[in-house]
């Protein structure tokens, strides 16, 4: 294993709930709310874990946090 090997940068870095909280400051049930209302990326789920890739949240930042995708739960109307 080269030297470089050792230092290069993971290519997907992953936050969990109190991570993303801290980035954005705001609580971790924030986030959760905004998540559920689709305003901002959703989590990819590794197992019971739910982690965001940073790249994507830092991006959602960078363009202004748009709405993400609407997600709709239950049959009510």
């Amino acid at each position: 294993m080269s030297t470089q090997d050792k230092t290069e940068a993971p290519s997907e870095v992953l936050a969990d709930l109190r991570g993303v909280a801290a980035r954005l400051v705001v609580s971790e049930r924030t986030v959760e709310r905004m998540v559920e209302a689709g305003k901002m990326p959703p989590p990819m789920k590794l197992g019971r874990l739910r982690r965001w890739r940073l790249a994507d949240v830092e991006s959602w930042i960078a363009s202004g946090c748009p709405a993400a995708a609407v997600r709709v739960k239950g049959g009510k109307r």
